[in-house]
């Protein structure tokens, strides 16, 4: 797609649904989540998608996160990895029907996706 990193949108756009979408050296691997429908049901009450007004360049913002991560910015690679982590857990609460805790987890991994590109500021 000529952006400097990132395919999982596309991956997310091309299979559908709740997926953990893993990459690794040896290729991609899509797992859907095992979500009861009742558990889908409330997720869709709960969740509601809002345009702010705000834009930015995504392409700035990924060339920064890139440099940052060839460079090994600590702070970059934490936040990089306390995400991945993140999904793990989120997949566990989806499928357990913990909503509460998943939307924890949401705003805690807005807080670390936020440190991914350094001189960028996302609200």
């Amino acid at each position: 797609m000529s952006e400097p990193i990132g395919k999982q949108d596309q991956y997310a756009s091309a299979f559908g649904g709740m997926n953990l979408i893993q990459f690794s050296s040896d290729g991609v691997t899509i797992e859907p989540l095992r979500i009861t429908p009742e558990t889908r049901r409330e997720l869709e009450r709960n969740v509601l998608l809002f345009f702010t007004g705000a834009t930015r360049a995504a392409s700035s913002i990924l060339s920064a996160q890139k440099k940052s991560s060839e460079e090994n910015d600590p702070r970059v690679l934490d936040a990089l990895h306390s995400v991945k982590a993140m999904a793990f857990e989120a997949k566990d609460y989806l499928e357990r029907g913990d909503l509460a805790q998943f939307g924890a987890l949401l705003d805690c991994a807005w807080q670390n996706k936020k440190k991914f590109a350094n001189g960028f500021l996302m609200r």
